[in-house]
């Protein structure tokens, strides 16, 4: 017998992407413009609908933060399961861990993926579009796919081989370490505008900061710049390499253990 959930009436009827997170055992929807947006202390579910003529195709994964409940991550799968079900069986199904997401997954968000700190049990809940008051710091890595982890906002999460975003609020520093090379530079700045255009509705400014040159606006929050180690060029190689690698051996596991069976 399939499982009905109302959410699952609205999934798959139109072509493109939809996100649910797990709040509460039930499925809430993320706005479009949040897509993209995934906290560490939760779980969502993703559909990607392709209409081809008069026949569907779909992607259907959930996405398991670093943080999140063995409850959320259960339900999240069960959800899963529960909506390939109602659509038929025609679903590929897809395990995302934080850091460890498929090609076919991470190619959804052309602006990179954000990794936010908390999550529905710890009272953080989806972010205010226009929230003036905001006072967070990014760390961009990636080569082949940007991630932007948010971290502490303080000196000790900044080097000078990467980029970071200093969001506070009306302004939007983009910080380049001094080590930094082009690409690192171009995804930030992707980050940085997704930040003004959807989460402030384009009302924020944006500041490109190199190192060095920090504004007293920054030096009032952060204080006074200590020397800052060297960024690891590697990491980025390494962590995309990693990611590759984890993902297929992810999609091989989901395969023989999903349908119910194990989780």
């Amino acid at each position: 017998m399939v499982l009905y959930h109302r959410e699952f009436d609205k999934a798959g009827r139109a072509a493109g992407l939809q996100i649910w997170r797990i709040e509460k055992m039930e499925l809430v929807p993320v706005p479009e413009n949040l897509h993209g947006n995934f906290y560490v202390g939760d779980a969502y579910v993703v559909l990607h609908t392709i209409k081809l003529r008069d026949s569907c195709f779909y992607d259907l994964h959930y996405w398991l933060g670093k943080e999140c409940s063995q409850d959320e991550s259960t339900a999240a799968a069960i959800f899963t399961v529960q909506l390939d079900d109602f659509l038929g069986g025609k679903p590929v199904q897809y395990r995302e861990l934080q850091g460890f997401e498929s090609t076919a997954f991470t190619r959804y968000f052309k602006g990179g993926i954000t990794y936010k700190a908390g999550g529905v049990a710890s009272g953080f809940h989806h972010v205010v579009t226009n929230d003036l008051s905001a006072l967070r710091l990014f760390h961009i890595k990636g080569r082949r796919v940007v991630r932007a982890t948010e971290v502490t906002l303080n000196w000790s999460s900044f080097n000078r081989g990467d980029c970071f975003i200093v969001d506070l609020g009306a302004v939007i520093y983009q910080w380049c370490g001094s080590e930094c090379n082009k690409f690192e530079r171009l995804k930030a700045a992707q980050v940085a505008a997704s930040i003004r255009d959807n989460e402030r509705n384009g009302r924020a400014k944006l500041v490109v900061v190199e190192e060095g040159s920090e504004p007293s606006e920054l030096t009032e929050v952060l204080g006074n710049k200590p020397d800052l180690p060297e960024g690891d060029d590697n990491d980025d190689m390494v962590a995309d390499i990693s990611n590759r690698k984890m993902a297929k051996l992810y999609m091989v596991w989901y395969t023989v253990y999903s349908r119910g069976q194990k989780f």
